[in-house]
């Protein structure tokens, strides 16, 4: 079973690397390079510490479906949230 930890670090992953993708929608202008490189830090440690604690294809699915659940929900949830805000005249 995946920890807290785990999915805490491939959310944290996949909301950097989304949020440093120029078609981005939460932020004004999109994060730099240098939140680019740490995002894939962020996944990088999420799959070593999801290999410690489990081992072959479990893990490598695992790791893939989290990074897929999170680079779909942030747009989504960039979209439903900008439908909520009023727009600035």
């Amino acid at each position: 079973m995946l920890t807290i930890f785990q999915v805490l670090l491939i959310f944290i992953g996949t909301l950097l690397f989304y949020l440093s993708n120029k078609n981005q929608q939460f932020l004004v202008r999109p994060l730099g390079r240098r939140w680019r490189f740490t995002s894939y830090l962020s996944l990088l440690l999420a799959n070593i510490v999801i290999y410690v604690d489990m081992n072959g294809p479990a893990m490598i699915f695992q790791s893939i479906v989290l990074s897929m659940l999170g680079l779909i929900i942030f747009p989504f949830l960039a979209l439903f949230l900008r439908k909520i805000r009023p727009k600035s005249l």
